[in-house]
């Protein structure tokens, strides 16, 4: 293991550093389960294949839409908050396909607003994140707090698509409900994230 900096605290006892790795960790997890499980929730609800295509593609399409302001906006808004209500939103959102479930109601048009806040939420996210980054960590552990992020995005990928399909073997409702509690637990997280004052621009 590469000595740490002097003066500088290990990565793994940086508790911004910690919050955020962890808490994204658990969203990142329920969302590629829930995201699995969309198209196969469209497929069983009514076996449309034209309906799981266009869910799909609304979370792409508003992925790329929100996308191109995300960066200007994680500038001029408050990091920490907009990580936070993308979080909240995305908790909402998984919470109200749970509950459609159990009142049998759920329908494409539902999904399909479901499928969006997902997408707006990961454009927005990400930058957020990543202009937060150095303001939890000192600039000569950003390249090891990027490879690690890196990391994190990868083991959420590969774990979450597998238990997606696992999970919705098991019930409908399953993977949802785990997208519900891993964007809970990641908003009470990234609620105890620090991040210093922005400044005022000149």
């Amino acid at each position: 293991m590469a000595a740490t900096p002097a003066g500088h605290t290990a990565l793994s006892r940086n508790r911004n550093f910690t919050l955020l790795w962890g808490s994204m960790l658990l969203s990142d997890f329920g969302f590629n389960g829930a995201a699995i499980a969309l198209p196969l929730l469209v497929l069983a609800t009514n076996g449309s294949a034209a309906g799981a295509g266009l869910v799909l593609g609304t979370v792409a399409a508003t992925q790329l839409a929100a996308g191109l302001p995300a960066g200007a906006l994680a500038d001029r808004w408050n990091r920490k908050y907009i990580m936070l209500g993308c979080e909240a939103a995305q908790a909402v959102a998984a919470a109200s396909v749970v509950a459609a479930l159990f009142l049998h109601v759920l329908g494409v048009p539902q999904l399909i607003g479901v499928a969006a806040v997902i997408g707006v939420s990961a454009a927005l996210f990400e930058p957020a994140e990543d202009a937060a980054l150095p303001n939890v960590v000192p600039d000569q552990q950003v390249p090891k707090a990027v490879a690690m992020n890196a990391a994190r995005t990868s083991l959420a990928n590969l774990s979450g698509t597998a238990a997606g399909g696992f999970l919705f073997a098991i019930g409908r409702v399953v993977p949802f409900a785990v997208d519900t509690a891993g964007h809970a637990l990641a908003f009470c997280g990234l609620a105890f994230l620090r991040l210093p004052p922005r400044q005022p621009e000149r």
